[in-house]
């Protein structure tokens, strides 16, 4: 019963310095990715004026590229990359993104930087299967836990933090002027979780290279 629950899941997973890790990152992970259904749609109303349409239009065409992206690239990149420079590759194209959308000037952009989620969509997959490959088949269901309870705490910490960061930043008596910057804080949140999870999985794939001087 002390381990029937999410934070005993989570104690449990700290036996795990790998797995620990990169949980750690992928919940950073996870808290920034919370500014795209908390902001995008005063965001994208606020600064290019969009209609409810077109924001509409905007959330279809995302979920579209990211169940392509699912359907496709983890059978065809992460063989190749494997899972570690898979999730490597997703954080840092996902973490450009929110960049992009803070610092975007026209509307038109805001629907090219989408594209970015075709790599970005690649980071939770590539995680789960990178860390259930490293711990032992018993615990398996209690990491699914704990991955599910991390994501439960980022939905509610992250929608208050983003749409307050929006809402002081683009008002009117705001001292500086930044309707971006939630976007812009998802992106540091984004390189946190970039650095912990290079940090996590640095050992193993120094250890792979050393195995294979192929670097596969």
């Amino acid at each position: 019963m002390r381990r029937a629950n999410p934070l005993g899941m989570l104690f449990q997973m700290r036996k795990l310095p790998v797995v620990r890790g990169v949980l750690a990152a992928l919940f950073l992970w996870q808290i920034a990715h919370q500014v795209m259904p908390s902001t995008w749609s005063y965001y994208t109303m606020f600064r290019f004026r969009w209609s409810e349409a077109l924001v509409g239009a905007s959330f279809a065409f995302v979920g579209v590229v990211m169940a392509t992206s699912q359907a496709t690239l983890p059978r065809l990149l992460v063989p190749r990359l494997g899972e570690a420079r898979a999730v490597l590759l997703g954080l840092t194209v996902g973490g450009l993104g929110f960049l992009g959308y803070g610092l975007a000037t026209r509307g038109w952009m805001m629907f090219a930087l989408l594209l970015s989620w075709f790599v970005g969509a690649m980071v939770m997959p590539a995680t789960n299967a990178f860390m259930s490959h490293r711990v032992p088949p018993g615990t398996q269901g209690e990491l699914q836990g704990a991955v599910a309870g991390l994501y439960s705490l980022s939905s509610i910490v992250g929608p208050p933090v983003m749409t307050q960061l929006f809402g002081y930043f683009s008002a009117e008596t705001a001292r500086v002027r930044v309707p971006g910057a939630a976007f812009f804080f998802a992106w540091a949140l984004s390189t946190g979780s970039l650095a912990l999870f290079w940090r996590a999985v640095r050992p193993t794939l120094l250890e792979a290279a050393t195995a294979d001087p192929s670097g596969r």
